[in-house]
């Protein structure tokens, strides 16, 4: 017996496409991505039926269920090979500038963009996953680590083996801790210890008589848009005020490598949630705020954000 071939996970790679024409038109990838990991499968859906039938037995026949496929990576979040997925959660994109270009992201009501997902296999081949969308995208940003985005996709189906392309990296350096700056209800906070964000589409999978067992569209059913701040306690007249009383206000996070690679999240209206200071034996006293944001009459969003890089032309429209 000869020696199996090592196919090395740390070899593979994902391609991500530019959003697809049409939903589940399988798109070839434009965007190849360095992941820390990523999770994405096909269950085939075939299910027994229980029967009674002259034995013991209870399984003696299946059937093709509902065939689903699940997805997501996790990977350093900065101004190049970044943004593309927060456009991909968002919807819109806006490109201003002659260079560098300024990308303005906000929620599209209509919808977010489909794509097709590449996971090359250790150079043994490829599966590619087509009709994808962005379920849930979120970043943190902590004072020990680079800026990391976790992206949890809802794609249509797979196509396995599929013929692997020629991956092209892009360099980027991610976002890190002298990168950040926040705001806090209009009033500059250098004490944030750390942020996360989460956009949840709340993406659905729909099935119909189509011939086929996998989905016929996958959709964004609403948005959530909900986080977490962490701050070293100081008063417990500001942010815990505010939580008690319900207070409306903005937060915004600037992560900045300079005028031409940065990206700023604007949330004009967040409550904080169930606040925490946990008092612990020989720690600073933290105080740990949740937040929602929220969409109110008025508003043109309850999240923007704006990156500044060297692409010409917009993630998605």
């Amino acid at each position: 017996m000869s020696a199996p071939i090592p196919y090395a996970g740390t070899y593979s790679f994902l391609g991500i496409s530019i959003p697809e024409a049409t939903f589940g038109t399988a798109t070839a990838a434009t965007y190849y991505e360095k992941i820390e990991s990523e999770t994405f499968e096909t269950d085939p859906g075939y299910k027994p039926i229980p029967l009674i039938g002259g034995t013991r037995a209870e399984n003696q026949q299946s059937y093709g269920d509902e065939q689903a496929a699940v997805g997501g990576f996790v990977k350093p979040f900065g101004p190049a090979n970044g943004p593309a997925y927060l456009a991909y959660a968002l919807g819109a994109d806006i490109v201003t500038g002659t260079g560098p270009y300024v990308h303005t992201m906000t929620p599209k009501e209509a919808g977010i963009p489909s794509f097709t997902v590449e996971k090359n296999l250790g150079g043994l081949t490829s599966m590619q996953f087509k009709g994808c969308v962005m379920n849930k995208f979120d970043l943190e940003l902590l004072t020990n680590a680079p800026a990391r985005m976790t992206a949890d996709i809802l794609p249509q189906i797979d196509t396995t083996p599929f013929t692997p392309s020629t991956p092209s990296f892009v360099a980027d350096s991610p976002f890190a801790l002298a990168n950040y700056s926040v705001s806090i209800f209009g009033v500059a906070n250098p004490l944030v210890r750390s942020i996360k964000l989460s956009i949840d589409n709340k993406a659905k999978n729909t099935f119909t008589f189509s011939g086929v067992r996998y989905s016929t569209l996958n959709f964004a059913s609403s948005r959530v848009v909900t986080g977490e701040v962490v701050v070293i306690l100081q008063s417990m007249a500001t942010q815990y005020a505010d939580a008690m009383a319900g207070t409306y206000g903005a937060l915004v996070a600037t992560l900045s490598q300079g005028s031409a690679a940065s990206c700023v999240f604007t949330l004009p209206k967040i409550q904080w949630g169930k606040p925490s200071q946990p008092v612990k034996l020989g720690e600073l006293i933290l105080q740990t705020l949740p937040f929602t944001a929220f969409f109110i009459a008025g508003q043109p969003y309850d999240i923007q954000a704006v990156v500044t890089n060297s692409k010409t032309t917009a993630y998605c429209s």
